[in-house]
C-alpha cells in the first residue's frame, strides 16, 4: 500500500451534507413548480376577473421561482465541487491501495465530464473503474458491476436531456398551453434529479466502505509485520 492514500472520509460527509440540501432544496423546487402549473391553468380557465390581480399573482410566482432557482443553483455548485473533489481523490486511493493498469487518471476522471459528447459515456467508464479497483485489486477490469452504477448513469443522462428540454420550454414559450407544458418538464426535472441525488449517495457510500475497509485491512497487515520483524530483531 502506498502511503499516499487520502482519507476521504470527512469530504464523502460534506458530500452526503451537500447533496441532502440540494435534495431539500429540490422538493421546495418541485411545490413551487407546481405553484406556478396551477397559476397557469388559472390564467387559461379565466378565473381572475382583473388583469392587475393576475399580475400581482404572476409576479409573486416569478419572484418565488427566481429565489429558490438562486438557492438551488448555490446548492448545486458546492454539491458538483465537493462531487468532483470526491471522484478525483476515490481514482487516487483506488491506485494507492494497489490498482494497477487503470485507463483514467484521477484528473481525466474529473475533466472528463467537460468534453462534449464524450461526456456522454467516459464519466460512467471513470466510475465504473473507481468501483471495479475499490471492490477488487486482483482482476479488476473484469469484474462485474452492479446495476445501481447504470441506473445512476443514466440518471444522470436524462437529468441533463428534461433540464435542456425546460430550459429551452422557458426560452420559447409564448402562449398559455406552452407554458404548461413547459411546467411539466420543470416538474420531472425536479423528480429525475431527487431521485439522482438519492441512487448516487448509495454510490458513493457503496465506495467509500469499500476504499476505507481495504486500507483498514492493508493497514492491519503492516503493523502485523512490523510487528512480526520487530520480535524477530529482538531474539537475534
Amino acid at each position: 500500500m502506498n502511503s499516499d492514500y487520502k482519507d476521504t472520509h470527512r469530504l464523502s460527509q460534506f458530500l452526503a451534507y451537500s447533496l441532502y440540501a440540494q435534495l431539500a432544496v429540490l422538493a421546495l423546487m418541485l411545490f413551487s413548480h407546481y405553484l406556478q402549473l396551477q397559476l397557469f391553468y388559472d390564467f387559461k380557465s379565466g378565473i381572475y376577473v382583473t388583469d392587475y390581480q393576475a399580475t400581482i399573482d404572476a409576479e409573486a410566482s416569478d419572484r418565488r421561482q427566481m429565489i429558490i432557482g438562486g438557492v438551488y443553483m448555490l446548492s448545486f455548485l458546492v454539491s458538483g465541487i465537493l462531487i468532483l473533489r470526491w471522484i478525483y481523490s476515490a481514482n487516487h486511493n483506488s491506485r494507492q491501495l494497489g490498482a494497477e493498469k487503470m485507463d483514467f487518471s484521477p484528473g481525466w476522471a474529473v475533466g472528463w465530464y467537460f468534453v462534449p459528447i464524450a461526456n456522454l459515456w467516459k464519466p460512467y467508464q471513470a466510475m465504473k473503474e473507481i468501483w471495479q479497483t475499490s471492490h477488487h485489486l486482483q482482476n479488476w477490469s473484469t469484474s462485474k458491476v452492479p446495476p445501481l452504477l447504470f441506473v445512476w448513469w443514466l440518471l444522470w443522462l436524462f437529468s441533463g436531456l428534461f433540464s435542456n428540454i425546460a430550459l429551452r420550454k422557458l426560452n420559447e414559450s409564448s402562449a398559455i398551453d406552452e407554458f404548461i407544458t413547459m411546467s411539466y418538464f420543470q416538474m420531472a426535472d425536479a423528480v429525475v434529479n431527487g431521485i439522482l441525488i438519492l441512487v448516487f449517495l448509495k454510490v458513493v457510500s457503496a465506495i467509500q466502505t469499500a476504499q476505507e475497509t481495504r486500507y483498514a485491512e492493508q493497514k492491519g497487515l503492516e503493523q502485523e509485520q512490523l510487528a512480526v520483524e520487530h520480535r524477530s530483531s529482538e531474539t537475534e
